[in-house]
């Protein structure tokens, strides 16, 4: 369901809400409605958020497309899998694992 789909329900329930006698049904359903529309505003805020966050995971995917090739590592010290540039895969390299920030040294 769309965000102006969720708007023109609440819209609707206003109209029939007019419509009521009765007060305290009256205030209660007023009020259903108030947190709705604040709902609406900060379900407004958070898709512009989001779009603001896709274009930047986008733009750093486009950044770390490369043809590198890389090597799969296991750190001695957590024990976590990780990836080492192919050109950097040397005996005797020092690598730090981005897990635990421990120091491996690559013994081929």
């Amino acid at each position: 369901m769309a965000l102006e789909d969720i708007r023109v329900d609440v819209e609707k329930l206003q109209k029939e809400m007019e419509k009521i006698e009765d007060g305290s049904i009256k205030a209660v359903l007023s009020g259903i409605l108030s947190v709705l529309r604040k709902v609406d505003v900060v379900l407004d805020e958070l898709s512009d958020q989001i779009s603001v966050i896709d274009e930047d995971l986008s733009e750093i995917e486009d950044s770390y497309r490369t043809d590198t090739e890389f090597m799969s590592m296991k750190c001695v010290h957590c024990g976590e899998e990780f990836f080492v540039a192919a050109d950097d895969y040397q005996d005797g390299n020092e690598v730090i694992c981005p897990n635990c920030g421990g120091v491996n040294i690559i013994r081929l």
